[in-house]
């Protein structure tokens, strides 16, 4: 028996899932996985997600500040780019929320959060209807067969640039999990 999303995450996300991302939605529930770590909140109050990785502490973002997360990110995208982003690392959502909301242009934005334990924990301490129910979003796990995952931006990949950029913590920690899907992304884009 796989995982029990709807045992762990939010009601609005659930649905959210359910209607704009069923594929993602039946992928987590075919998973035996569970939400990883454990949610804390920073000293700003926000949520920040904590994990013991080879008996090591890490923060998936910054200590003293989790939201300035979109920092890795948003310096990185020009204000007005409108091609296709591609985020690998997702962590609670602070990053991806924030480029969706300050690079209006995005045509697509394509998020890779490989690490279904960390998507369980976004989906179930987070707010994440602007991502969830944005129609130039999609979220991927591992995607095997990147024609088909992003045939919705296939028209911006072909016509537009397309960036992808890395979460530095998220990328570092589970550089063996997440390179695969990234070699296998590139090779398509730049085919």
């Amino acid at each position: 028996m796989g995982t029990q999303v709807k045992e762990y995450v939010l009601p609005d996300n659930y649905r959210l899932l359910k209607k704009n991302h069923p594929a993602l939605l039946a992928e987590l529930e075919n998973l035996n996985t569970f939400p990883a770590g454990q949610v804390v909140s920073g000293p700003t109050g926000a949520l920040n997600l904590k994990l013991e990785v080879d008996s090591e502490t890490i923060f998936l973002h910054p200590e003293k500040d989790p939201e300035s997360d979109k920092n890795y990110f948003l310096p990185n995208i020009p204000v007005n780019f409108s091609g296709v982003e591609i985020l690998f690392g997702m962590g609670l959502g602070y990053g991806a929320t924030a480029v969706l909301q300050q690079r209006k242009d995005i045509r697509n934005l394509v998020i890779i959060e490989s690490e279904p334990g960390i998507l369980l924990q976004a989906l179930a301490h987070m707010d994440l209807a602007d991502l969830l129910n944005d129609p130039r979003v999609i979220v991927g796990i591992a995607p095997e067969d990147p024609p088909v995952f992003m045939a919705f931006a296939q028209k911006g990949i072909a016509f537009e640039d397309t960036q992808i950029l890395e979460h530095p913590i998220i990328f570092k920690q589970f550089h063996t999990t997440y390179k695969p899907v990234q070699d296998r992304i590139f090779a398509h884009v730049n085919q």
